[in-house]
């Protein structure tokens, strides 16, 4: 079953016929895979840029532009904006950014190689850029919406959507003008802190004036289990597995996604090594007996 709360989408999963003390095993592994920091690659929004400006009427109806200022940091206050910047990055830092489906072609495409391991791939190449751009004039509310995609080639090999376009990012109380550009990257948690190709982009993002945001990259947001006796068979446990996501994606494609990564993961595992056993003590067997013998024969030649 899948039931909208608000901002998250919430799935129960039942895992039946399970041998009993295996069910906590089973849950507790695909809870600690879906809250991996470097499983999913997902687009979240990562910085903005936010320039405003003063306008007025002048008698003869032309408008008349203030200069422009830049939010210089976080805890500045733009002037006609009532949200504070760290009020605009929690915002952002929530907005919701979905993949979208990819149009099917009626021609067959050819079946590409098999790849090993997207994580590893991608781990180490430059960020995959998209970048939203709005002009709002106050007074007025500025939302999800309002923002229009720039054109680019990532955008034609990859399309993104704002899934929730009523998302609120701030408001404008009087005669201002705000210029605002949002930017996202997908990429896992694990790459945005610790890659060195992404700690570059971040670094040239700041010089350019942009505001670098905490981004949310996983989309799940709480996974719970809970191990019960099996209704069917007796002698057989039932795993309730609980799953809250972001509307970006839904429950059941990250629990498949895990499954197929933990079976995957199993497969290629190599067979276990020869515990230590007799033959082991054979290969050493016979040198230690020859140390015993020698050391024998020297302690009769003493007594000698």
């Amino acid at each position: 079953e899948q039931v909208c709360n608000g901002d998250a989408l919430y799935t129960q999963f039942h895992i039946s016929n399970l041998p009993q003390r295996h069910g906590r095993s089973v849950g507790n592994t695909l809870r600690r895979t879906l809250m991996r920091h470097d499983f999913f690659r997902t687009p979240a929004a990562v910085a903005f840029r936010l320039a405003s400006r003063s306008y007025s009427t002048a008698r003869d109806g032309q408008l008349l532009l203030g200069a422009p200022s830049t939010a210089p940091h976080e805890f500045a206050s733009v002037p006609g904006v009532h949200e504070s910047m760290v009020d605009v990055m929690r915002n952002l830092q929530q907005l919701v950014v979905s993949e979208e489906p990819k149009p099917k072609m009626d021609e067959p495409v050819e079946k590409e190689r098999p790849k090993t391991d997207e994580r590893e791939e991608s781990f180490g190449e430059g960020p995959q850029v998209w970048r939203w751009s709005t002009r709002r004039c106050g007074p007025c509310a500025v939302q999800a919406r309002d923002l229009e995609l720039i054109d680019s080639a990532t955008h034609y090999e990859s399309p993104l959507k704002l899934a929730q376009p009523g998302q609120h990012i701030c408001r404008l109380t009087g005669a201002t003008m705000i210029e605002l550009e949002v930017e996202v990257v997908r990429c896992s948690q694990k790459q945005w802190e610790e890659d060195d190709n992404y700690e570059e982009h971040k670094a040239r993002l700041r010089c350019s004036d942009w505001l670098v945001l905490p981004p949310i990259f996983s989309p799940v947001l709480k996974v719970n289990y809970n191990v019960v006796a099996s209704p069917s068979e007796e002698e057989k446990e039932l795993v309730q597995l609980e799953v809250w996501t972001r509307p970006s994606t839904r429950p059941l494609q990250l629990v498949r996604s895990a499954v197929c990564s933990l079976l995957k993961g199993l497969k290629a595992r190599p067979p276990p090594s020869p515990s230590p056993s007799s033959s082991i003590w054979e290969e050493d067997g016979p040198d230690l007996r020859i140390d015993i013998q020698a050391l024998q024969e020297q302690s009769q030649r003493r007594k000698v």
